[in-house]
């Protein structure tokens, strides 16, 4: 699925990449509405074509004896072995009450803070399997889903704030993505077209 993705937004990429180029090669009296919007769709395909190149090229589960490790998104290694992780948890939690319960393995510590989620559906079972035996510690499996709410009440070193109000935190993220498109697309009419 990543890699599908991956390709759909190479196609997205190139179709903004041509019309970026055709606008720039006519001087089409276009106005700057036609090169803002064919740049816009250029850096979005870009840039998440980049982030799906990244995702597949650095991200990695490490598995050893009595310790497991996980390479992040930049590349950046992290492993724990022995006592590094207190317990591992297997359940979906439900952030929101419309939302399908999203089921992930939680690595948290001796502290009780979470080091780790891995989202089952971007692993292989066998991976996932091999990563826990790894860490030493058995598997708490929970079948039935768990609200968020009550992820925070079991573990409150865990889960924030933001893990219970999911809604408003995405409406804020939503909120930000959409003032810096529009102050970008401001900025890039004003620079291109003065």
């Amino acid at each position: 699925m990543i890699q599908w993705t991956q390709r759909l937004f190479a196609v997205i990429t190139a179709i903004g990449a041509i019309l970026t180029l055709t606008v720039l090669a006519t001087r089409a009296n276009l106005g700057g509405r036609a090169l803002a919007m064919a740049s816009t769709l250029l850096i979005i395909g870009a840039l998440s074509f980049s982030g799906m190149w990244l995702w597949l090229r650095n991200v990695r589960l490490l598995i050893g004896r009595k310790e497991v490790g996980y390479r992040n998104f930049f590349g950046l290694t992290r492993f724990w072995s022995g006592n590094g992780i207190a317990h591992v948890v297997s359940m979906a939690v439900s952030y929101r009450k419309s939302s399908t319960p999203l089921r992930g393995i939680h690595c948290f510590g001796p502290d009780g803070r979470r080091l780790l989620v891995l989202n089952v559906s971007a692993w292989p079972p066998e991976d996932l399997k091999a990563f826990i035996e790894a860490t030493g510690r058995p598997l708490d499996f929970r079948d039935a889903p768990i609200t968020a709410r009550d992820a925070r009440r079991e573990f409150p070193k865990a889960f924030g704030w933001d893990t219970e109000h999911i809604t408003l935190m995405t409406i804020l993220t939503m909120l930000g993505a959409a003032v810096l498109a529009v102050a970008g697309y401001v900025v890039l009419s004003k620079v291109l077209f003065k």
